[in-house]
C-alpha cells in the first residue's frame, strides 16, 4: 500500500498548485491518495539487479476508486536498498475531478505522475 499527502504534489506554476489542490482536488476534504496493489511478476528481492514489471490495484483520488495497472522500474541494490520509479497517467474524469473551462488551458485532463523512492529491505 502506498499513501501520498495530496497537498505534497508540486507544480511549476504555484498559483496552478493552490488552485488545484485547493479548489479542484479539495485536498481539505481528500487529504491523500491511496494506492493498493499486487507486483507481477514479482521479482526476487536478494538478488542484486534491475527489473521491470507490473502493480495492478486500485487507487483511491478524490474519493473515488479506480483501477489502476503502473509499468515499474525496480534497482535491488547489494546494500538491500530496492530503488523504484515510475511514469503514469491520471485522467481527471476518472476520480471526478472537474476544472472549471476557464482554468482547462492551464491544468490538463490528463495528469502525469512522476514516482522515485527507495526502499530498505529487513529481514
Amino acid at each position: 500500500m502506498l499513501e501520498i499527502k495530496m497537498g505534497d504534489f508540486i507544480f511549476q506554476d504555484k498559483f496552478v498548485e493552490y488552485q488545484f489542490n485547493g479548489n479542484y482536488l479539495q485536498t481539505n476534504r481528500y487529504p491523500k491518495a491511496v494506492f493498493k496493489g499486487r507486483i507481477s511478476p514479482m521479482f526476487n528481492l536478494s538478488k542484486p539487479g534491475q527489473y521491470e514489471s507490473d502493480i495492478t490495484g486500485k487507487m483511491l483520488i478524490h474519493g473515488v476508486i479506480s483501477s489502476r495497472k503502473i509499468r515499474i522500474k525496480v534497482k535491488v541494490l547489494p546494500n538491500r536498498v530496492i530503488e523504484v520509479n515510475s511514469v503514469f497517467i491520471i485522467p481527471l474524469k476518472d476520480h471526478a475531478i472537474q476544472i472549471p473551462s476557464e482554468m482547462e488551458h492551464k491544468i490538463a485532463r490528463i495528469v502525469g505522475i512522476y514516482f522515485k523512492t527507495s526502499l530498505v529491505c529487513k529481514n
